[in-house]
């Protein structure tokens, strides 16, 4: 036996909508609150990159000899390859990571000649891998961390 109360019509249909809109709202809240990082291909979270202080070091305030820096990138854990002769920066390498193969082909050959042209890492970066260009640069500057006299 019905009691006579009537939905007006389209009624259910609204109540549908605004569960969505609410389901919506809480799921974007969450996602801010919680700060939540976007996953990479390989379903790890990147983390953000070390900025790197912007350093020239003076020819012959180094000790000569492979030194090894590590640095978060776009994704953590990029190593890093100097080696300095005569007091200057000769080489840099890239030694390990877990970059996104397609931003790091855009700095592996740049960033480290531009560091060794300038003899630290008061460089440009190159635009659209920021976070790859920051922590080679970072890295280098954690390896001559090792070298200074």
């Amino acid at each position: 036996m019905k009691l006579g109360l009537r939905r007006p019509a389209g009624f259910a249909g609204k109540r549908v909508g605004l569960a969505k809109a609410a389901i919506a709202f809480a799921a974007l809240f969450l996602l801010l609150q919680l700060g939540a990082a976007p996953l990479s291909a390989r379903g790890r979270r990147y983390s953000n990159a070390t900025i790197p202080q912007g350093i020239t070091y003076p020819s012959g305030s180094l000790k000569d000899g492979m030194y090894r820096g590590t640095a978060d990138g776009y994704m953590p854990g990029l190593s890093v390859e100097v080696a300095v002769k005569g007091g200057k920066i000769d080489s840099v390498r890239i030694a390990e990571n877990d970059e996104t193969p397609r931003w790091l082909s855009m700095v592996s050959g740049v960033i480290p000649r531009r560091i060794v042209a300038a003899q630290g890492t008061e460089i440009d970066i190159v635009s659209g891998a920021t976070a790859s260009s920051h922590g080679i640069m970072s890295a280098v500057e954690d390896a001559l961390g090792k070298a200074a006299k």
